[in-house]
């Protein structure tokens, strides 16, 4: 992949033809010209960022998955669609039933935050510098919103857009202790609890990566204010449904948040921030405070019940909301894995268990729709990143083995979901009416600067379910990016010289590189970079045999292994070894009911090639090509100094 500020030229599996080649916009403001935003500080450190450092190369792989592809894609969706007018803040909403597509910003577009930790993360992974400029004025802008009392606060003074849509917060605490409401136009600055705790992982990655003290303070500073405004209640403690001045003082009656999903959202999202910054600092309060949200979110929310199933809702029909429980999930597994806490740990397998087998889920393809309801017919790609999230550290961590999970969900619904071509979109609004003129709004090439974001509303065969005005909701693909990182981080997996290849996808690192030939055949070639004292490598869940169906080489040279679980491990291999791995691949045929429809997939081995019925609008799972010869394509390498583990 060679990327650079204006254009993109790629080969992107699934393309027929390979090479696709497409031209960026530049970024284009909001047509109301640069605003003013009053942030709450005007004097800031000045903190230069690391410079990305690592071997950069050419090599020739099979034509197949290439995680460090779609993260470097993914490079594009976090920043293409942003407004260098107003802080390169993010057009929350995409939307396709209008002609030109429009994308808008609003209250919610402090999803941006999940951008702010994704982007260095895929910067590491890949090497890409695509509009690297917004780099440093999102670094800028988070020191410039750091209050005196030490939250993030979001500022309203030149972002008349900031409060439209506005919800979570019933009311917002003053700083003489009395409460009025988000509208109220005296209100220029606001802190959610929500918001600080994502902001807070962002700070860990600047710490991670430089060292810097003044990181380290700032987020010593947040937990401290977090800890002072949470309604502690000894064993566990809550945040109110509020939002919160500079210094606001908080009543100690305040009740908790008035609805379960409110709780959720409010700040089950808060549990990873302070955990991400006890790993990397040692902060004691830190993990203090994550494990009372955890005892709260388990115990005393309603959110969870004992036996790790979901409750109903009193919202969208009573249903439960997926995303809601998987993420709030994903920070009590951070939590139960920096206590040790092995009880905990079993409980949230038990919950991800839950999640997997319950009927609306189809594991098959990693499809989990927004809303726990049989018949809901679209998936937001949030649930996705969030069980891929959630399988991949339980795996890491030895907690349970979803490794064949992952790679199926990675293969199919997730991968499928990530916009990779445009085409289609201007057959699909051809018809539709102009959007309406919004001074927040921005229909300046709009699919384009959405290249490789995550679909809002994809359903069991198409990207786009067509009816919904929320084609890209951001929240997915600040999410999904992470994910991205979560599964290209321990797809591989070094310790004392022993590499395990726990999924064969293509992926260069420091010890070696994976060329895998899934789906076309049952093979994988590893280059070898570094002499290992073992290699072992995954074998797919459809292999079956104990030895006698899987055949291996290193240097052309039959080598001999032996089964460890689902592993062959090959032995010792030195650098500038080559090994050969191959196995059978079976296609295979399945009817499912997914969603409200019922659907015919064509699958080999892992990846689904083709379904029926066939989407309408961006069709998904058009992989028959995978039946004929490999395809080949040249890529860019990058193999980074640095690794951070998230």
């Amino acid at each position: 992949m060679d990327l650079c500020t204006n254009h993109m030229c790629m080969t992107v599996p699934g393309i027929v033809g390979g090479l696709v080649c497409l031209t960026l916009a530049a970024h284009t403001g909001s047509g109301v010209g640069p605003v003013k935003i009053k942030y709450i500080r005007e004097e800031i450190p000045s903190i230069p960022l690391p410079a990305l450092t690592g071997e950069r190369y050419s090599d020739t792989v099979p034509d197949t998955i290439d995680v460090g592809e779609r993260a470097a894609l993914a490079v594009n969706g976090l920043t293409g669609p942003l407004d260098p007018d107003a802080g390169y803040e993010l057009y929350m909403w995409v939307n396709f039933l209008y002609n030109p597509p429009v994308m808008t910003k609003d209250w919610n577009s402090w999803c941006e935050f999940k951008f702010f930790e994704a982007l260095p993360l895929l910067r590491i992974a890949t090497g890409s510098e695509l509009n690297n400029q917004v780099d440093t004025v999102w670094k800028d802008l988070i020191l410039k919103s750091i209050g005196p009392d030490g939250l993030f606060y979001m500022a309203f003074d030149g972002r008349p857009w900031g409060k439209i849509g506005q919800a979570w917060a019933s009311v917002v605490y003053r700083a003489d202790g009395s409460t009025t409401v988000v509208d109220d136009p005296t209100v220029t600055q606001l802190a959610h609890a929500y918001v600080s705790g994502r902001i807070l992982s962002t700070i860990t990655i600047h710490y991670l990566r430089d060292k810097n003290k003044v990181w380290e303070d700032i987020g010593k500073h947040m937990i401290d204010r977090l800890m002072q405004i949470a309604i502690d209640k000894g064993e566990y403690c809550y945040f109110p449904d509020a939002a919160f001045e500079p210094n606001a003082q908080v009543s100690r009656d305040a009740p908790p948040p008035r609805a379960p999903h409110v709780a959720a959202e409010s700040f089950g999202r808060l549990i990873q921030g302070p955990v991400q910054f006890y790993r990397a600092t040692g902060y004691e309060p830190a993990l203090e405070l994550a494990g009372k949200i955890v005892n709260y979110m388990r115990c005393e929310s309603g959110y969870f019940a004992a036996d790790g199933s979901w409750p109903a809702e009193p919202l969208n029909g009573g249903y439960a909301h997926f995303h809601a429980h998987a993420i709030g999930l994903l920070g009590m597994l951070d939590c139960a894995l920096a206590q040790n806490d092995r009880e905990l740990q079993a409980y949230v397998r038990k919950s991800f268990e839950w999640a997997k087998s319950n009927p609306v889920s189809c594991s098959l393809t990693g499809f989990f729709p927004e809303w726990i309801n049989p018949d809901y017919a679209t998936c937001e790609s949030c649930e996705v990143g969030d069980m891929l999230a959630l399988g991949v550290k339980l795996s890491a961590a030895g907690i349970g083995d979803y490794w064949d999970d992952i790679d199926r969900w990675t293969r199919n619904q997730f991968f499928e979901n990530q916009l990779i071509r445009t085409d289609w979109v201007k057959e699909c609004v051809k018809s539709k009416p102009a959007p309406a003129p919004n001074p927040y709004a921005m229909t300046d090439r709009v699919p384009e600067r959405n290249v490789g974001a995550f679909a809002g509303t994809s359903t069991p065969n198409d990207w786009w379910c067509g009816t919904s005005g929320v084609t890209i909701m951001h929240c997915c693909t600040g999410n999904c990016a992470r994910a991205i990182y979560y599964i290209w981080e321990h797809m591989l997996h070094c310790d004392d010289g022993a590499l395990d290849v726990n999924l064969i996808m293509n992926r260069a690192s420091r010890w070696a590189d994976v060329h895998s030939y899934i789906p076309y055949e049952g093979r994988a070639d590893i280059k070898i970079k570094k002499s290992l004292g073992q290699v072992s490598v995954r074998m797919p869940e459809w292999v079956k045999g104990t030895g006698q169906t899987v055949e291996c080489t290193v240097n052309d040279k039959d080598r001999s292994f032996k089964w460890v679980g689902r592993y062959i491990n090959l032995g010792p291999v030195k650098a500038g070894d080559r090994i050969t791995v191959v196995f059978p691949i079976y296609e295979w045929t399945t009817r499912r009911k997914v969603g409200s429809g019922d659907y015919t997939y064509t699958v080999r081995g892992n990846t689904v090639i083709s379904v029926e019925p066939p989407g309408e609008n961006c069709p998904i799972y058009e992989r028959e090509y995978y039946r004929d010869g490999v395809r080949w394509r040249h890529v860019k390498r990058f193999v980074s100094s640095e690794h951070i583990e998230w």
